[in-house]
């Protein structure tokens, strides 16, 4: 049996395939949002049984959608691009319902949409293996061998407090520089953002031993 759902993602083609899929497997779609404030606007005027959300969205963060969706008691599954343990852990902790790999099939989506709509948890085979995958790596692995000397600068002063202005200053580069290098930390440490980024690097202290 078909449920009704909102879908969150703030790429249009991907939202019409989603659409045309889930509709073809006797779904309805009662809503579709590209941001945090249209998705709230949509769920203000519909009543979802089911939200499918992505974690990047244009204005902001699909984590900080997904407690407003739980405050309301309604199922949601994340369908991301991102794959990490560190990720799909994060999103769970938050209390989403499912958790499916952008890359996957979408007969795995479908089974996912099935098994949380009957009240159970999912996770794809994926992001399953991933989590797996991160529970028998070797941790303590040396973020030097991660990032360049300037990526561990940036890093250490993220961890202190510093905002990247003063980041810029304290290293004597533009603002734009930081921003790479923030960039490309969050790439190599698999984060979801700068606000992960700066627990992250409050958490690990100057760049020496961190879970990979």
């Amino acid at each position: 049996m078909g449920v009704r759902i909102l879908l969150v993602d703030d790429h249009p083609a991907v939202r019409m395939g989603l659409s045309a899929m889930l509709e073809a497997a006797s779904h309805e779609i009662c809503g579709e949002a590209s941001s945090f404030e249209e998705a709230l606007r949509q769920l203000e005027m519909m009543t979802p049984e089911l939200v499918l959300l992505d974690l990047s969205l244009g204005d902001s963060r699909g984590l900080d959608f997904l407690p407003v969706v739980k405050a309301r008691g309604i199922p949601c599954i994340i369908y991301s691009m991102h794959e990490s343990a560190h990720i799909v852990k994060q999103v769970f902790d938050l209390g989403a319902d499912g958790y499916v790999c952008k890359r996957e099939m979408a007969s795995v989506l479908l089974d996912g949409i099935a098994s949380v709509i009957s009240g159970k948890q999912f996770l794809s085979p994926l992001a399953s293996l991933n989590l797996a995958t991160d529970l028998i790596a070797p941790k303590a692995k040396s973020l030097s061998t991660l990032l360049s000397d300037r990526e561990k600068q940036a890093f250490d002063l993220l961890g202190k407090g510093y905002r990247r202005r003063e980041i810029a200053v304290a290293l004597r580069v533009s603002d734009r520089t930081v921003e790479t290098y923030c960039t490309r930390i969050m790439e190599k440490l698999e984060l979801e953002g700068m606000d992960d980024l700066r627990r992250y690097s409050i958490a690990h202290g100057p760049s020496g031993k961190a879970d990979a």
